[in-house]
């Protein structure tokens, strides 16, 4: 792409950051993921909404203007591209197109699907590719089986969320899961209705396992710990059935604009 263009962007990806802050990814209509970044500031939860109704969700297809890529790309992180601030909402994707959309993009398995080595000891907790390495940050596994979420307080107070999985090779990955959604209906059910963190990570677990469940797994960037590695992520869990019954992270929340402890 050279100028800026307005592309219909089809939303894979919706993870939470810290406090209210959001990151987006999507699929353009020729197949290429991108990841939309404003050039000031970060997206925030607020911006995904027009008037009452989360118009950024999973599925969405949405208008946006590419403005360009960053002057400071660097691999693995190739998707980035800058965004106005302005969207449009076209239309949501039905679950007959969502599927088809992610059994076309999975990859065979999460070994390889970076084009980089994957660091870490199989199944432990917390696998990286070194920043700097591999030909893509986003991409999308078809789960074999689902076998544990781990969800509750860290050591620090702050809630974790991670997510126990094999991939269509039944290589073993346990990841931390930053899927908007799926951390609201954890949070909801723990919050609202009263469970305990165990009986919230259970409800989960046993539709995900009655499920088709298809990943869309993401390279975060190095950290200060870690600046030389940029670790995989669990940006999107999608099931058939729909282990949230149509619903989605809007559907958890009281108020969008609020400061999020963790």
């Amino acid at each position: 792409m050279g100028a800026a263009v307005r592309e219909i962007v089809t939303i894979t990806d919706l993870t939470r950051m810290s406090g209210n802050q959001v990151c987006l990814a999507g699929c353009l209509p020729d197949g290429r993921c991108i990841r939309p970044l404003f050039r000031f500031g970060h997206p925030e939860e607020p911006w995904l909404y027009q008037g009452a109704r989360a118009a950024i969700r999973p599925f969405a297809a949405v208008e946006l203007r590419l403005i360009e890529q960053p002057r400071n790309l660097a691999p693995p992180h190739i998707e980035d591209w800058h965004v106005d601030r302005a969207y449009r909402h076209r239309y949501d994707l039905d679950p007959i197109d969502r599927h088809e959309l992610l059994r076309d993009s999975a990859a065979p398995s999460l070994d390889g699907a970076f084009g980089a080595v994957i660091g870490g000891e199989r199944g432990s907790w917390g696998r990286w590719v070194a920043a700097g390495a591999g030909v893509r940050s986003l991409t999308t596994v078809r789960a074999r089986s689902v076998h544990e979420i781990a969800f509750g307080p860290s050591s620090r107070g702050k809630r974790e969320y991670r997510l126990g999985f094999a991939d269509e090779t039944g290589a073993p990955f346990r990841l931390m899961a930053t899927d908007l959604a799926f951390r609201c209906r954890l949070d909801a059910l723990v919050d609202r209705e009263g469970c305990s963190f165990a009986e919230a990570s259970r409800a989960l677990l046993r539709r995900l396992m009655a499920a088709e469940v298809f990943l869309r797994v993401g390279l975060a960037r190095g950290w200060a710990r870690h600046p030389e590695r940029c670790y995989l992520q669990v940006n999107g869990i999608y099931s058939f059935p729909d282990y949230l019954g149509g619903r989605c992270f809007a559907d958890f929340i009281d108020d969008p604009g609020r400061d999020v402890p963790f």
